[in-house]
């Protein structure tokens, strides 16, 4: 499991500490869209992370690291404390550089699928608001853990991830936390577990502590390439602190997903 970085944590609390979820306004069911297959990764063999093919293995890859010294469109104000060095911006949320190519849109190990919808066009710094729908594609039940306290920052799965590639020059950046917070992250509950019917579509995976779907804003004019990505690898990493008296359903969804691609202008 992946922590927030070393000088975030000097300055977060010590103590666990449940925040209350951030409230969004509801948002529209997605319409339907095709099948790709199904099964979870913990069933499936390995397999190289491309698009493909129902029962890729997908968790066999992890999610690309950021560089925190480059930011879309953000100079950094560079901050040295004993041996630590970082990088500090005027907000709590940037898009910050890929390393490496994350799981390209519209793939998916399992029966679950993402739809990204929003607008055509954005002015600079406006926020995208962004929707993100999830579908069960199979004709039984499925189970998926929402995002949670921690899932922005890769503090615990799943992990909810907003990528943008600039057009222009084929870079590619992660919408990312580079505030300062709480240190410790809410435990797994009860009601964390959404239930998604077969052949429907629900919202409610990104309700709360997703707010960097609709929040996040791209300072630069430009053409851009949007889609998410959603991991659920580990229902120990998704437990949070303290213990968690949730078990993991049978259906539950653990794999990895990308929505569709949309293309914004941003003036």
């Amino acid at each position: 499991m992946r922590w927030i970085p070393a000088l975030v944590l000097l300055s977060a609390q010590l103590s666990a500490c449940r925040r209350p979820a951030p409230q969004l306004s509801p948002e529209p069911a997605a319409p339907a869209f095709a099948a790709q297959g199904a099964g979870p990764d913990a069933a499936a063999p390995s397999a190289p992370n491309t698009a493909g093919p129902r029962g890729l293995n997908l968790c066999a890859s992890d999610e690309p690291e950021v560089d925190r010294s480059t930011a879309l469109g953000l100079q950094p104000r560079v901050v040295t404390q004993g041996a630590q060095r970082d990088f500090a911006y005027p907000t709590a949320t940037v898009f910050l550089r890929a390393q490496r190519a994350p799981l390209p849109p519209a793939t998916s190990s399992g029966a679950v699928q993402l739809e990204l919808t929003g607008p055509a066009t954005r002015r600079r710094n406006e926020p995208l608001r962004l929707q993100l729908s999830f579908r069960n594609t199979a004709a039984s039940a499925a189970t998926v853990i929402r995002s949670n306290d921690g899932s922005f920052e890769h503090a615990r799965e799943p992990f909810v991830d907003l990528y943008a590639e600039d057009l222009s020059t084929g870079v590619v950046y992660r919408s990312s936390f580079v505030g300062g917070r709480c240190g410790m992250v809410n435990q797994l509950q009860a009601q964390d577990l959404v239930a998604i019917p077969a052949r429907a579509a629900s919202a409610a995976p990104v309700a709360q502590w997703a707010s960097h779907l609709a929040d996040s804003v791209i300072p630069v004019a430009g053409r851009y390439r949007l889609w998410a990505v959603y991991r659920m690898c580990s229902f120990a990493q998704a437990q949070g602190m303290g213990t968690s008296n949730v078990a993991a359903p049978p259906e539950l969804f653990v794999g990895r997903a990308a929505s569709n691609a949309i293309e914004l202008t941003v003036r």
